[in-house]
C-alpha cells in the first residue's frame, strides 16, 4: 500500500511541479559562521532534552536561534560585496 500511495505522489508531483529554471543562488556563508550557527542551533536543544525545558532555557534558544540566523544571513552578504 505505501508503495502505491508514493507512486501517486510522484505523479501528482509530476503533474503540477513548475518547471523552470533554477535562480542563482546566493553566496554561501564562511565555515566559521555555519559551525557557529551549528553550536547556537544545538546547545539550547541539548540542555533542554538534559535539564527540562524551562522559561530561561526557552529564551536562550530563542535568543541563540536569532543570533544563528542573523550571523548566517550578514556572513553571506559580506561576501556578496566583495
Amino acid at each position: 500500500m505505501f508503495v502505491v500511495v508514493m507512486g501517486i505522489l510522484y505523479a501528482l508531483s509530476l503533474l503540477v511541479a513548475r518547471w523552470e529554471a533554477v535562480p542563482t543562488l546566493p553566496p554561501h556563508p564562511r565555515a566559521a559562521a555555519v559551525a557557529m550557527g551549528v553550536v547556537l542551533a544545538f546547545v539550547p536543544a541539548f540542555l533542554v532534552m538534559e535539564l527540562g525545558l524551562n522559561v530561561w532555557l526557552a529564551v536562550l534558544g530563542a535568543a541563540a536561534y536569532a543570533v544563528a540566523v542573523t550571523v548566517l544571513r550578514r556572513s553571506g552578504a559580506i561576501e556578496a560585496r566583495r
